[in-house]
């Protein structure tokens, strides 16, 4: 396999995160026998005039790495410092996502005045068929963004996203629909890419990590600068300190706490390059920029590492420390980080300058064998990362299923007429196998076959004895199929399927098709965004009633509260008979009912902040399924395909109070520790309805999914 990594600045010298990862990840792919070429510009680095051709244009060979330059195109830098000022300026509660931060001719020059190179452009467009796959990184320079359409049939984005101002550009979500495949550092960057462009991202999604290189502290003690880290007691900032990174925050936190403990020999080091004087004294200690050994010196010593940024889709000097077994604090505002270390213990999170302070005093109060302990869990964490050698075992698998270079065998569903939900289950199955390379087709039961060596699923919805088959879908408990072969429920059934069938059994529900939304505009839509409830139960006007009367005691712990109802879900007589109620209460201007078209259903899904399946049991499970990939945390009725479903991923509640329902409503609104908690099981239970899951579930039955690795999601 050929692959083109395409990046704008390229060199071992350089050391911004995406610049560091292009460098290890392009020696990795070597290792792994992959012939990588690098595709760059002339352009020396980040910190340099991103006009000036710096390197000679032409091959060269780098450390065993093909790196082919480009001349990068004449720009007007200050059009360009005027919009990048303008994006930078806004505050976070000014970006909202689907909509674009600023109007166009404010944020143009952002696009058109970086760092291009219409050489690199024609090279793609010239000479892209030499290569398999294409590499791009990071999302925001003109080397993606002119040139990954050029080649979106085989170019995979690793955008190394951060939740910022750029990422909001409309030219930003065009691109990462553009793209084949999305592969993501961490599971928090996912986490902010789905946020901001929508939830068809898991549909490309492949989360392949990132390795770093193990520091070896120095056998002996050394002093860094006058500074002596074996004879201190401090915490640590490494890496550049410019705004971005959020230092100053970590700063005036450190001046908060000594403020309070004068007494303390506890000190903050900072240890990288940055522009703005640091104020001396009052234990802080700036280093400036140092060597690698000094760095891994100052990490083994260090109490504890301090990254405040919020803008990283994976934080390298994290696990640098981790490794060394020694804990982090981070951002709650950083979805990258304040994950993992959630996840893993590894450390602590905070958000405000108070929270940051108390953290300090916490750090230098508690025992060494604690805080040991806190870095240990971290440890874990990063063993468990992996290495380079398993990022790029990831990267290879997930172009060889994106691209259908992974050898699928041909299926055949049949499917019995007259029953609309099995064929909607089978065609939603056929998607599944069809996205991930298998050669898949349905025949109506007694129709022609197809053939030709294909893999037969037979979908059953009685009990009359089944036709051959290679597997079985049984929609039905009593459903019959033969012994030793696979069966397939697309309901657990809840104790309703034999146990002699149960146990022989594999759970395959009707996959969501994330990817069905990705050609939705969003520009436009209606905003529901607010405290807003969206209904997905099927109504009856005894339900519908009901609903009314949750929602307007709702609305009386939150006067703002808004209440969707899809049309589908509530026949037009019951609405035209609920117009008087909810004008008797005071409703009428709080409840909208939505249409049936995909836009209508995307926005409500999208703003929505609850969604609540509080009327007739839901026919299928896909309803519930599909508002969980839009992170909406829901409520329901306890019926079994609401717990089936959902799992320990929602709230159950009893049908006959009101008052009770429309109190754990209020307080899921407004509890954003429980959301938190209610997301982690969703992430968890909403994998086994993806199409990958599908497949390979599908794959693995039929023993003919090849022995490799399971994707990473």
């Amino acid at each position: 396999m050929r692959i083109a990594l395409v990046t704008p600045w390229f060199g071992p010298e350089l050391i911004g995160g995406a610049e560091r990862l292009a460098w290890d990840l392009s020696r990795a792919l070597a290792r792994a026998n992959v012939a990588v070429e690098v595709l760059t510009t002339c352009c020396r680095s980040f910190h340099d005039d991103w006009a000036a051709n710096y390197h000679r244009p032409g091959m060269r060979t780098i450390d065993g790495i093909a790196v082919r330059r480009f001349r990068v195109d004449a720009r007007d830098r200050v059009a360009f410092s005027r919009a990048n000022s303008a994006l930078l300026s806004l505050r976070q509660d000014q970006l909202r996502r689907d909509r674009r931060p600023l109007p166009p001719e404010q944020t143009d020059a952002f696009l058109t005045d970086g760092i291009r190179s219409r050489a690199l452009v024609q090279h793609l467009r010239t000479h892209g068929d030499a290569y398999d796959a294409f590499v791009f990184l990071p999302y925001l320079y003109g080397t993606t963004i002119d040139g990954l359409p050029v080649v979106a049939d085989r170019a995979f984005l690793l955008p190394c996203l951060h939740d910022e101002a750029y990422a909001y550009l409309d030219a930003m979500r065009a691109l990462f629909r553009q793209a084949r495949g999305l592969l993501f550092n961490s599971d928090g960057e996912l986490d902010v890419a789905a946020a901001l462009y929508g939830p068809w991202v898991h549909a490309r999604a492949y989360v392949v990590g990132h390795a770093v290189d193990i520091l070896e502290p120095p056998k002996e003690p050394i002093t860094i600068k006058g500074f002596a880290p074996h004879r201190s007691r401090y915490l640590l900032f490494l890496g550049r300190g410019d705004r971005t990174k959020n230092l100053e925050l970590a700063v005036e936190a450190f001046v908060r706490f000594r403020g309070k403990r004068r007494a303390t020999a506890l000190q903050f080091v900072v240890a990288g390059p940055h522009a703005r004087h640091l104020r001396q004294g009052e234990g802080i200690v700036d280093l400036g920029a140092v060597t690698e050994e000094a760095k891994a010196a100052l990490l083994a010593g260090a109490r504890a590492l301090v990254q405040p940024s919020t803008n990283e889709s994976f934080s390298r000097t994290v696990y640098e420390a981790w490794h060394l077994r020694r804990p982090v604090v981070v951002h709650g505002d950083c979805a990258a980080t304040a994950r993992i270390v959630a996840e893993s213990g590894g450390g602590w999170i905070a958000r405000t300058v108070d929270e940051w302070a108390e953290v300090f005093a916490m750090i230098d109060e508690s025992s060494d064998a604690f805080v040991d302990g806190v870095g240990l869990r971290g440890r874990a964490a990063a063993l468990e990362n992996g290495t380079w050698e398993t990022v790029v075992a990831r990267i290879l698998e997930a172009i060889d299923e994106r691209l259908g270079r992974i050898e699928r065998p041909r299926i055949e569903q049949i499917v019995p007429l007259g029953f609309p939900e099995v064929t909607r289950y089978a065609h939603a199955l056929d998607a599944a196998l069809r996205a991930y390379g298998c050669h898949s087709a349905i025949a109506i039961e007694g129709g022609p076959a197809l053939g030709g060596g294909a893999k037969t699923i037979r979908h059953v919805v009685d009990a009359a004895p089944a036709a051959p088959a290679d597997a079985y879908v049984l929609h039905s408990p009593d459903g019959n199929a033969p012994r030793d072969v696979p069966i397939f429920l697309p309901h657990l059934g809840n104790g309703q399927v034999p146990d002699h069938v149960a146990a022989r059994s594999r759970f395959l529900p009707r996959p969501v098709d994330l990817e069905c939304w990705a050609s939705i505009d969003p520009a436009g839509l209606p905003s529901h965004e607010g405290n807003t409830l969206l209904s997905l139960a099927p109504l009856d006007s005894a339900e519908a009633e009901r609903l009314i009367e949750i929602f307007a005691l709702v609305r009386k712990r939150i006067p703002d509260a808004r209440l969707l109802i899809p049309e589908e879900t509530c026949p037009e007589m019951i609405r035209s008979a609920l117009t008087p109620v909810s004008s008797t209460l005071g409703l009428e201007e709080s409840i909208v009912f939505i249409g049936t078209s995909p836009e209508a259903r995307y926005a409500a899904l999208r703003g929505a902040r609850i969604a609540c399946c509080l009327g007739l049991p839901p026919r299928d499970p896909y309803v519930l399924a599909e508002a969980m990939w839009f992170d909406l945390p829901i409520i329901a009725y306890d019926d079994p395909i609401a717990r089936e479903t959902l799992e320990s991923s929602c709230i159950l509640c009893r049908r006959g109070s009101p008052e009770e329902v429309a109190g754990l409503l209020s307080i899921l609104a407004r509890d954003h520790e429980l959301q938190s908690q209610i997301f982690a099981e969703m992430r968890r239970a909403r994998q086994q309805y993806t199409f990958r899951a599908a497949v390979h579930c599908v794959l693995d039955a039929l023993r003919a999914l090849p022995h490799q690795p399971s994707p990473v999601t």
